[in-house]
This record gives structure tokens, sequence and C-alpha cells, in this order.
């Protein structure tokens, strides 16, 4: 009961930044409803998607461990700037009429990409912070993307668009740089010489 308590006075709400992630995942996901050709263009998209992840999970995951070395911090810049063009596109094709298969593609293409670096980063902020951390922070951080999906969802669309493509992948970017920031400051901590 303690060891809970000391962890959950030590949480932060930038622990919890991977539900801004989540929520765009959410946004994009459950917001499609269409039929004929816009349906055929979602069937890419997914598929896109869906592929690349897990083989770019695997790729990356690989190399950082035959390096030893986790993906350098610059990285999640690179996730959010994904994401964001991921949602752009994802709302250009499927909800304002703009949609084909190439920008169906990239769309898939952008948002496995971010998925690989935003999962594979906060493995490494989860990993670092010890298992009984983790144990609080993703079903908050699941809880807390959960509550933001259904009230974004209350939204006029164009606002939905501008929260998924600007507001959300920032304070995502955000929250993972502050949280990646501890775990250095920790690594570069002098250790203590035993006696």
């Amino acid at each position: 009961m303690q060891r809970a308590k000391r962890l959950l006075e030590g949480l932060r709400i930038h622990h919890l930044g991977f539900g801004f992630f989540w929520t765009v995942t959410f946004i994009v996901l459950a917001g499609f409803q269409g039929a004929g050709a816009i349906a055929d263009y979602w069937q890419i998209y997914i598929l896109t998607e869906q592929t690349l992840m897990p083989l770019a999970v695997g790729a990356l995951g690989t190399l950082c461990a035959f390096r030893h070395r986790g993906l350098p911090h610059w990285t999640a810049s690179a996730a959010s700037f994904m994401l964001s063009g991921a949602a752009l596109l994802y709302f250009l094709a499927f909800h304002f009429g703009q949609g084909d298969g190439v920008i169906a593609a990239a769309a898939g293409i952008l948002m496995g990409g971010s998925c690989t670096l935003f999962f594979l980063l906060w493995e490494m902020f989860y990993v670092t912070e010890g298992q009984q951390r983790a144990l609080i922070c993703i079903p908050l951080s699941a809880a807390m993307s959960v509550g933001l999906y259904l009230l974004i969802c209350l939204l006029p669309s164009i606002a939905v668009a501008l929260t998924a493509v600007c507001v959300l992948p920032f304070l995502a970017l955000l929250c993972l740089q502050k949280s990646l920031a501890e775990i250095e400051a920790a690594s570069r901590r002098p250790s203590r010489a035993p006696p």
C-alpha cells in the first residue's frame, strides 16, 4: 500500500502522455463510416498501417537491442510530426472528400511509422521507470484517452480535425520529451560508491 502511494505521489501528468497519442488513434480509427470507393480507400489505409507497424516495431526493436541503445530522443519529434500528418491526410481522405488511394496509403504509412516510434519511445520510459510504474501509467493513460476521445467527439467536425492534427500531437510530443528528459537526467546522476 505504501509503495503504491509513493508511486502515485511521484506521478506527473506528462507520465500519462501516451494517452494523447492514443486519443488520436481512436479518432482516426473510430470516426469513419462510408461505402463505395471511399471504403476501398479505407481498406488501403488500414492495410498499410497495420502491415507497416508490426514490421517497423520488429525491425527497430531488433536494431535497438542489437546496438544496446534506445532510439535517439529526436525521434519523438519525428513521431509527433508523422502523427499530425497522418491525422491531416485521414481527415482529407475520409471527411473532406479529397480521398484517393495515394492519400490513404500515405496516411497509413505515417500512422504506422508514428505508432512504431511512440510505442518504442514510451517503452524506453516505462522500462526505465520499472514495472510497477508502468502498471499505473498505462491504465491511467488508457482511461484518459477514452475520456478525451468522448469529449472531443462532442465538438464540431472541424474542431475535431484541428484537435487531432494540431493539439494532441503537440501534447503527445511535449509529454514524451519531458518523460524522456527525466530518465536521461537520472542516468547522468553520479552513482554512490559502496562504502
